[in-house]
Formats: C-alpha cells, structure tokens, sequence
C-alpha cells in the first residue's frame, strides 16, 4: 500500500501488509509509525530530502522532542536496514546517470547510532565496501574513472569535493600552479612543480578573457603528451 499520513488507515483496518511504502517520512507521526511498523516485522520504505546516510539518521531521530530521542536512537539502530542516497547526474552521452551512497544497518553503524556518534558512519562506508556498502563521493570517482561523467560534474556533485580524484590522476597529467602577473597590457607566467619552476607548456589555455586581475593564480593542469 503507498501511503504518507495514510499509513496509520493500514492499522485501524486491521489490515496485515508485508510491505509499507511510505511516501515521504516528514512528520513526527509518519516517522513514528514507519519505526513501530518496523520493528513489528514489516518492511517499511520511505524517503527523505537529505544528502547522505548520516544525515537521514539525524533527521529521523531529530524529528522527534528531545526527551524522546534516545528511544528514537535505538529504535533506529535496531529496527533500520539499510540507506540509500541518490543523486542524477549529466553524463558524457548527454543523458543522466546514477550515483549514489549506501549503507548497510551492520553491527557497528548500529552500535554508532546507538552511542550517539553518527558523524562516524561516513568512515564505515568508506571502508565498508565488503558489505556492499559506498559513499557518494566513492561512486562518483568510478563513475569518472569509466568516462561516464567529467570531472567538474563530480565535484559539483560531491558532498567532499576533496574525496574526488584529481585531475593529475583522472588525466595522467601534471599539475603546475601557475602565478600570472599583467605588465603593460601583456602578461607573464612562472609555473611551479614539487618545489622547482618549469617551462609551462600550456601557455596558450591562458587568454585575455581568463585574466581578472592585475595579479592571478590558479591550478592548471597538462597532459604527459
């Protein structure tokens, strides 16, 4: 049955579903149904507007008044299968592709949940991958890997555009930082690599139009070729 804050119809019928979709988890009672549905054997699914894993788990159990939380955690910790966070993306072929992040409910995100540390689920996602488990940000580095989507749309979809392949891998090419200064309409470059300053072969990426300021640097990146 697809239901929202019709779920609660499924219990004063005395119906006995196997599966309760619910449309969107927003308000306390929803939430606190899906989790009582939950733990009586049900399988529950539901939505949420959040970004990733962790931040699900705390908007469930931030749903709920303050001195109710800690039953809410644990809950949550025994009752919750699994998260999964998705997101569309441009690809190359100028259609759209999936990413996505997912958790698994394993005994230690449980054990997390429980103890209050949910900011920690992020590490066991990253190392999670025997269970099936991946962060967003380690979808979208094999998305790039296989030429699906470019580079700039994972970091614009990234939730740590940090975790995200540079260009020097994804390209195998060298990053060079370069330092470009205006003198009397013209404009020079000094490019820096480990420590040492080398002739920038890519001067010509460089154009008036690029040029914002008297005094500019930026990350630029060439190819071994």
């Amino acid at each position: 049955q697809g239901v929202s804050s019709a779920a609660s119809d499924v219990y004063k019928r005395q119906e006995d579903p196997d599966v309760i979709l619910v449309g969107e988890m927003r308000d306390l009672e929803t939430v606190s149904l899906a989790l009582t549905a939950a733990e009586t054997g049900h399988l529950v699914l539901g939505t949420l507007h959040t970004s990733s894993a962790a931040k699900t788990v705390e908007r469930i159990v931030d749903v709920f008044p303050a001195e109710q939380q800690e039953q809410a955690r644990l809950q949550v910790s025994t009752s919750l299968a699994g998260i999964m966070c998705q997101t569309l993306c441009k690809n190359t072929l100028g259609k759209r592709s999936l990413a996505y992040e997912l958790m698994i409910n394993t005994p230690a995100i449980s054990n997390l949940i429980r103890e209050k540390k949910i900011p920690q689920i992020y590490s066991q996602l990253q190392t999670g991958s025997k269970e099936g488990m991946n962060t967003l940000d380690q979808c979208l580095n094999n998305l790039v890997e296989t030429g699906t989507i470019t580079y700039d749309e994972a970091i614009w979809k990234a939730a740590n555009p940090k975790a995200i392949d540079n260009l020097e891998d994804v390209l195998g090419g060298h990053a060079f930082l370069a330092f470009v200064e205006i003198t009397g309409g013209a404009f020079h470059i000094a490019t820096k690599q480990v420590g040492e300053y080398t002739k920038f072969k890519g001067a010509g990426l460089l154009s008036a139009e690029s040029i914002l300021s008297f005094s500019l640097a930026c990350l630029l990146y060439t190819s071994d070729a």
